[in-house]
């Protein structure tokens, strides 16, 4: 009676650890439809020529310096652009965060106390540099 309580148990749990195979169907790359997001040229922006022109006028940087900078992030979900004034002479020490369309997201600041971007850091991932000053 054991004997029979054993294999009846260990049939259990053989078949009990197999799964239904799910079919699996495999679409061609180039049968994916990839739709561009809709976005202008950030760097016709007027506040991103405004900003290239005030840097290119400023005296360049002494060595080991930071940069000018204007960098792509992907920002909760939307390609964003963080125009960072780094190491230059831009007026207000201020970075600001634009979309593609040239609209401003936010500011951020860090002699200032004027942060509109209090998650940028928790929520931004960087994509690539755009512009730098490479004077």
């Amino acid at each position: 009676m054991k004997n029979l309580i054993l294999i009846l148990s260990l049939c259990f749990v053989l078949f009990s650890c197999f799964e239904k195979e799910e079919e699996v169907t495999v679409v061609p790359e180039e049968e994916i439809a990839v739709v561009p997001i809709e976005e202008g040229n950030v760097m016709e922006c007027e506040m991103v020529i405004k900003f290239i022109e005030e840097i290119n006028n400023c005296p360049v940087p002494r060595e080991g310096d930071g940069r000018a900078s204007i960098n792509k992030y992907n920002y909760k979900g939307k390609m964003t652009y963080y125009i960072n004034p780094t190491g230059s002479c831009w007026t207000d020490d201020l970075g600001f965060i634009i979309d593609g369309n040239c609209n401003k997201v936010c500011i951020t600041s860090h002699v200032y106390e004027e942060d509109t971007c209090s998650d940028w850091s928790q929520n931004a991932v960087f994509v690539e540099t755009v512009w730098r000053d490479n004077r």
